[in-house]
């Protein structure tokens, strides 16, 4: 049937895959010379072939399945994010697709690397040193000025320090778990995701297990802070691998706080971003106040940036706001998820979170009144209209 020969034939793409690993590793420990990439999926499939008994296929047949690989499609945003970084780095592959390979595929689909790099101008297959060590050297880089966006576990076998930032519960356990089963004792996780502690714990006890340093890094502030290198980075987990990637934290901003072994970066992070909800809460009350009383908006905002309660967060928002921009720089179901981590945390603790919990109504009425795409801040935009404005 249809659904058989469907089932058979991702069956047998799964068991060619399968023999990815397997095939380099040949290369890697000598058993046959160098080998590039294109040439091992064709002989893998060749195998599989005849393996499974099939036949009818033309060598130009052949040659379209291997070269799919040439073919593949990136997700939507990875143009548009590369070429953003191409603006300040520069950015290139390092793969154990073989020059040709990488070369195609980046033509085919607009991918715009700087330079083309993989295992065969090292003739050596990942993860053996020399094959990241030889990418610096072509570069003139020393390997400390390199960042490797990691695609296979091998990678995280290889790597020193892995970075993640993930958006919620279930992807951290899911990429932890990556990391503990992955990544070679001593090694440094740091994750800088906005999650429950009880999930994070999962994770350190994961790590724990592989001896693999788990470091909870979260950051407050916005992506234009980001780009900026103004983030404040709050810290917890073992001090001495926070004392060895305190270099790379720095890069992300002036300020950084250790606060303990365990998962208290998580929590300072809920406590901030408390603060940053009910900010949006507040502005949206006062600021329907004023105008709904005949205030001018960007007077309002004139004078809001020169009192005293012009916080760093007022003043960031008064930038877009006071033009009535709510562009985002964190959405409102981004928010949303966040609220509902500080009022699960606040039930855990036994701590009453009245504000908070109000503070969420107003983010599920922007939702429902189509302000899912824009700034959290456009809970005033809900106030004004409940205000009759």
């Amino acid at each position: 049937s249809g659904t058989f020969g469907s089932y058979y034939m991702l069956s047998i793409t799964d068991q060619w895959r399968g023999l990815y690993q397997p095939s380099m590793e040949a290369v890697r420990s000598g058993k046959r010379p160098w080998t590039i990439l294109d040439e091992l999926h064709r002989e893998s499939l060749e195998a599989l072939l005849v393996q499974h008994k099939l036949t009818g296929l033309s060598d130009a047949d052949k040659q379209h399945l291997v070269t799919i690989w040439h073919r593949l499609k990136p997700w939507p945003d990875v143009v548009a994010g590369l070429t953003k970084l191409k603006t300040g780095y520069i950015i290139g592959t390092l793969s154990n697709g073989n020059v040709g390979l990488l070369t195609r595929l980046a033509k085919n689909t607009g991918l715009p690397w700087d330079v083309v790099l993989g295992a065969e101008t090292s003739r050596a297959y990942k993860p053996l040193p020399q094959a990241y060590l030889g990418a610096c050297a072509l570069l003139n880089l020393e390997p400390a000025d390199v960042m490797l966006a990691a695609a296979h576990n091998g990678d995280l076998a290889a790597a020193q320090v892995i970075f993640s930032s993930l958006p919620d519960d279930d992807a951290l356990r899911t990429v932890g778990s990556m990391v503990a089963h992955n990544a070679a004792p001593g090694a440094v996780y740091v994750d800088t995701s906005t999650v429950s502690q009880a999930a994070s714990a999962q994770v350190a006890q994961a790590c724990a297990a592989s001896g693999v340093a788990y470091l909870r890094c979260t950051v407050s502030g916005n992506n234009k802070m980001a780009e900026e290198q103004r983030l404040t980075v709050m810290a917890s987990g073992p001090r001495p691998a926070y004392d060895q990637v305190l270099p790379l934290l720095q890069c992300l901003g002036p300020s950084q706080f250790y606060l303990g072994e365990g998962e208290q970066a998580r929590l300072m992070k809920l406590v901030v971003n408390l603060m940053i909800a009910q900010t949006s809460a507040m502005l949206a009350e006062a600021l329907t106040l004023g105008r709904k009383g005949g205030l001018d908006w960007q007077d309002m905002w004139t004078v809001l940036t020169a009192s005293a309660v012009a916080s760093p967060i007022l003043k960031a928002k008064a930038v877009q706001l006071a033009q009535r921009d709510f562009t985002p720089t964190f959405t409102v179901p981004q928010m949303l998820k966040d609220v509902d981590l500080i009022l699960g945390e606040g039930d855990r603790a036994g701590v009453p979170l009245a504000q908070t919990a109000l503070t969420r109504q107003l983010m599920v009425a922007a939702m429902a009144q189509g302000l899912g795409e824009q700034d959290y801040a456009s809970i005033i935009q809900v106030v004004e209209r409940s205000a009759g404005l």
